[in-house]
This record gives structure tokens, C-alpha cells and sequence, in this order.
């Protein structure tokens, strides 16, 4: 991480030209989270095979930060205490 995240960085910020909808640097953190969870994934066929998938990872990131679905909704959040309202009859009708 330390090594490439400037790399990494600067990358992101040219795909998200013109459009920043997201933290670049929330997007950078993304980028190695899949690249951890994804590790299995990966295929080493050249010196330049991880740079290529991390770069794939992170283009990928910033195409869907960019979709309508992915905009912050100003919606209230559910209380996270309360159950939802269950349409089928519960023990009482028993």
C-alpha cells in the first residue's frame, strides 16, 4: 500500500476527470480492499500483470462510484431498532 498508493492515486483521479462523486482517496482504499478480497483472482503472466489488475480494479471502482444508483440518498435512515412490520400472523394469533 504504501508503495503504490500515489501510483494508485494518480490514476483515479485521471479516470474520475470531470466527474468526482466520490473521495478520491475513499475510492484509493476501495481499490486495495478488492485487491485483497479479490487476490484469488489474480493471474501473474508478466512483470506488469499486477499493475494492469490493480489498474482494471480501480477503473472499474470509479465507472460504478459515477452511476445515478451509487449518489448519495438524503433520505432518513431507518431506526436501526426497529423491526419491520411482518405481514405474515405472529404467535399472538395462535
Amino acid at each position: 500500500y504504501d508503495l503504490s498508493r500515489g501510483t494508485v492515486l494518480a490514476f483515479v483521479l485521471e479516470c474520475q476527470r470531470g466527474s468526482r462523486r466520490l473521495d478520491p482517496l475513499d475510492l484509493v482504499q476501495d481499490v486495495f480492499v478488492n485487491v485483497y478480497r479479490y487476490a484469488g483472482s489474480f493471474r501473474d503472466e508478466g512483470p506488469e500483470s499486477f499493475r494492469r489488475w490493480v489498474r482494471t480494479v480501480a477503473k472499474n471502482l470509479v465507472r460504478r462510484s459515477g452511476r445515478p444508483d451509487r449518489a448519495t440518498s438524503l433520505e432518513a435512515l431507518p431506526d436501526p431498532w426497529s423491526d419491520p412490520a411482518a405481514s405474515e400472523p405472529g404467535p399472538e394469533r395462535d
